[in-house]
């Protein structure tokens, strides 16, 4: 029996903001967005939740309240497949976005950047990548000593961004199609938003014309998107320097033998081989 709860993983950078808000327009869907959006009972405080039952159980108690579907898109830190089995196993319906990495990884860097984040962020990132990458960075700082000093706080948000992206996605990519939704189709495209809507409501809903109208006149919500590259090879090797290059080749080397994620891209449509002009 289906307990009308959903969960949407995806990364930064994916239309997560507008698709709660979209979602939201049907009057039988509730989409929260990120942790911030999840309210405690009786109150305007914004939780953090720190084991998936938590955020479970909440949605649990919003949808025996409500008479529509309650669900959670874009929640930290359950970016990849994890929140699947556990919400299933509560009679609820999850479903994963993704995104041409290249593209996702260049917009989840640039807005950050462009925040100017605090010092203390990068040492914490930089801490967690040797140890998560151990043996690889390892082995890279052996071998270009004189390239890791070169090395800024723009370089290790970029490494921090290519390693979310990859280390999620290549999870998302195992899973059924039935699961899986492409950014750059349900922003688009009609039927491909309305399987996400069949899937999330476990069938149950279907969208009219009325209802899509207005997602698709609904216009973008994330002002940090404005400016999107024509191209990989504009990413590649416009918009990204020497170093960025080389560490986004390196974790895409290692995520490609540790579980094959370049063929599962292409699998999917993605182009992510960007070739240099003549």
């Amino acid at each position: 029996m289906s307990a009308n709860i959903f969960f949407i993983a995806t990364a930064g950078s994916s239309a997560s903001f507008w698709l709660a808000k979209v979602l939201s327009l049907h009057p039988k869907i509730h989409a929260f967005h990120s942790n911030e959006s999840v309210p405690e009972p009786a109150s305007h405080e914004y939780p953090y939740f720190s084991q998936p039952s938590e955020l479970i159980d909440r949605l649990s108690q919003l949808a025996q309240s409500e008479t529509c579907f309650i669900g959670a898109v874009h929640i930290y830190p359950w970016h990849d497949a994890t929140m699947k089995s556990i919400i299933e196993q509560h009679g609820g319906a999850f479903s994963g976005v993704l995104r041409n990495p290249l593209y996702r990884i260049n917009s989840l860097h640039t807005h950050k950047v462009n925040l100017e984040m605090p010092v203390s962020r990068y040492g914490k990132q930089i801490s967690f990548l040797i140890k998560f990458y151990s043996g690889l960075l390892g082995a890279l700082s052996t071998k270009h000593v004189e390239f890791w000093m070169k090395l800024s706080t723009k370089h290790v948000e970029f490494l921090w961004n290519v390693h979310c992206v990859l280390s999620t996605e290549s999870e998302l990519l195992d899973l059924p199609k039935k699961y899986i939704f492409k950014y750059e189709d349900i922003v688009v495209d009609r039927e491909e938003f309305s399987r996400l809507v069949a899937q999330i409501s476990e069938d149950q809903i279907e969208c009219d014309e009325s209802y899509l109208d207005e997602v698709f006149n609904y216009g973008k919500v994330n002002p940090h998107h404005a400016e999107v590259p024509e191209s990989i090879h504009d990413i590649y090797f416009g918009a990204w320097d020497n170093i960025q290059r080389y560490l986004f080749d390196v974790l895409m080397e290692y995520y490609d033998i540790k579980c094959n994620v370049k063929s599962k891209y292409t699998g999917v449509g993605y182009d992510i081989f960007p070739k240099q002009s003549n």
